[in-house]
């Protein structure tokens, strides 16, 4: 794992976009990164529609997504918008 990444224990829920955002910091900038309701719940098997479910998915499994963040803003897949997401 790269020591210049550093993980946010819990994201917050954004309830309008159906993600959980992470401010993830890289050399000292916050990346927003957002993994989507539908991936947690896809790796999960639970349904997942608000944050708390959300966070409980992601703390469970951090490893995975961490891993998964982290080679997106490695490989630069930032959106127009600077933020990351994964699928």
């Amino acid at each position: 794992m790269n020591q210049q990444i550093i993980f946010p224990a819990w994201g917050a829920g954004d309830e309008k976009r159906k993600a959980l955002r992470l401010d993830v910091q890289q050399a000292g900038l916050l990346i927003p990164c957002y993994i989507p309701f539908s991936v947690l719940q896809e790796y999960s098997k639970e349904v997942i529609d608000e944050e708390q479910t959300a966070n409980a998915v992601f703390q469970q499994q951090s490893l995975y997504f961490e891993d998964k963040l982290e080679a997106a803003i490695e490989s630069e897949d930032f959106t127009s918008s600077g933020e990351i997401w994964i699928s």
